[in-house]
């Protein structure tokens, strides 16, 4: 993750941490501990942050993340923003109305303002536990929430790539139909986002079927959306079932198929749906491991001839941060 953040911020929510109420104090410590030893960041307004007593102990203990100061606020800088990393993240101090709708329009990402940084954080942050069950049987105390719709499973965040691996997602039967599997998964994130990309990798029995699912996909998301079907090759290790996006790493559990042809859950066994956030760094990683291997099925198709080169995300093209770094504000 990139994270650019004015420096009014970061002293804001160590002055929260410091007055001492509990709870948002261990909200102020999970944001510091983001910015300190989770994220690559930039912080704007400072030139020298060995100078600056607060923010000085943010150089030490970092491990293999970094930070660069930038003398300027974000507002008044000529930041160029990345526009190939979808991962970045933006808490910026502006009060102007009408400048903040400016960067909103403008930038596409993540993006808080002094005083919502703590909520958007804390949606960033959230990691929903989800449970599969056909009988709904979850205790009235217990955290877990029952799926009962696509929609759930999908944060409530500025999402601009997907990348789906399910070699089941595929199947069509008369009792889980993909309508209400595939297609009401796809109609739910075209609802709920500003796709660029969505890309399926599974498999498929008989490949006739597959260019009416195309159609019918790329129907839903519109012409302005890649949208791509990436087929598994038989020697080729199947990897578990995922949704993947810029900010969030969700997993399946068993498969993308629930919902019986009555749109109610329809499951053998109960299981559960588990969302990783990136906030912290080893969920970024893990999610970058399963691209790299999916990124490998899709350039050697392409290599082959098999796929168009336009099929692409950015979550592929730039899925390790630490070693794709192209631009310094």
């Amino acid at each position: 993750m990139l994270t650019h953040i004015d420096k009014e911020i970061l002293i804001n929510a160590y002055q929260i941490y410091r007055k001492g109420n509990l709870q948002k104090s261990r909200d102020a410590i999970h944001f510091l501990s983001f910015i300190n030893s989770e994220s690559n960041v930039r912080i704007y307004g400072t030139d020298n942050l060995e100078k600056n007593n607060i923010l000085s102990p943010f150089l030490a203990g970092r491990g293999k993340t970094e930070i660069k100061p930038v003398s300027c606020k974000f507002s008044e800088c000529k930041v160029e923003i990345d526009p190939d990393n979808p991962y970045q993240l933006f808490f910026l101090d502006v009060e102007d109305k009408g400048q903040r709708e400016k960067l909103e329009k403008e930038i596409k990402y993540l993006l808080a303002f002094k005083d919502n940084y703590e909520n958007v954080f804390e949606e960033f942050k959230s990691e929903p536990p989800i449970t599969v069950d056909k009988d709904g049987n979850v205790d009235e105390y217990d955290e877990l929430m029952l799926l009962k719709s696509w929609e759930q499973i999908l944060p409530d965040l500025p999402i601009t790539e997907i990348v789906i691996s399910d070699p089941y997602i595929l199947i069509d039967d008369e009792q889980l139909p993909l309508e209400n599997n595939l297609f009401s998964l796809l109609t739910a994130i075209k609802t709920k986002y500003e796709i660029k990309s969505i890309l399926v990798f599974t498999t498929i029995k008989d490949i006739n079927e597959l260019y009416s699912i195309r159609q019918k996909a790329q129907k839903i998301f519109g012409h302005k959306t890649i949208c791509g079907f990436i087929l598994f090759q038989e020697e080729e290790e199947q990897h578990d079932r995922h949704i993947i996006t810029n900010y969030k790493h969700i997993k399946l559990g068993s498969s993308g198929r629930y919902f019986g042809k009555d749109g109610n859950i329809n499951v053998k066994k109960k299981s559960s749906i588990n969302t990783h956030s990136y906030y912290q760094k080893k969920h970024f990683q893990e999610a970058s491991n399963t691209l790299n291997g999916l990124n490998k099925t899709l350039k050697g198709l392409q290599l082959k001839g098999k796929l168009p080169g336009f099929i692409k995300s950015r979550l592929l093209d730039y899925n390790n941060f630490s070693n794709n770094e192209k631009t310094q504000p």
